[in-house]
């Protein structure tokens, strides 16, 4: 698609729900083609596996580190809604820490920029990335005020 050709709410989430779909399926290939030459994945940089991930096949380097903290993720979609830019994506994460053992479910918000047709940048804001870095072995479990009383 060209900067000339019409995109509207409904394009952009059909691309990220094509994306998505590949990404399941582990057609990285056809997803990859989805993604900007220049495309970033964002991920909180407090995390292990925090930071910017750069080029076509980020996103696949990605999941492959990320599983070397998670075993059995499931991530379920709960709702798309975009424009001509964005498509913003609201699903739940869980998984089981490798190092704990323990399984977590947390909520998860995507936010993608769309640009020409493809993705160019994906932006992860979980609801605690503390819980993460506690699940993945990377902190302590801190003491909370709340549970000393």
């Amino acid at each position: 698609m060209t900067n000339t050709e019409s995109w509207d709410a409904a394009a952009s989430v059909e691309l990220v729900q094509r994306c998505y779909g590949h990404i399941e399926q582990g057609q990285w290939e056809q997803a990859n083609a989805l993604l900007a030459e220049n495309f970033t994945f964002n991920e909180p940089p407090s995390l292990d596996y925090g930071g910017q991930w750069h080029g076509r096949d980020a996103m696949q380097r990605l999941f492959t580190f990320l599983m070397s903290y998670w075993s059995e993720p499931d991530i379920k979609v709960n709702h798309m809604i975009g424009d001509d830019k964005y498509c913003i994506v609201l699903m739940t994460f869980s998984a089981k820490g490798k190092k704990t053992g323990e399984r977590f479910s947390q909520d998860v918000v995507e936010v993608l920029h769309i640009a020409d047709g493809r993705i160019t940048d994906l932006y992860v804001h979980y609801f605690d990335t503390a819980q993460l870095a506690l699940d993945t072995g990377s902190i302590a479990r801190l003491t909370k005020a709340s549970e000393q009383a």
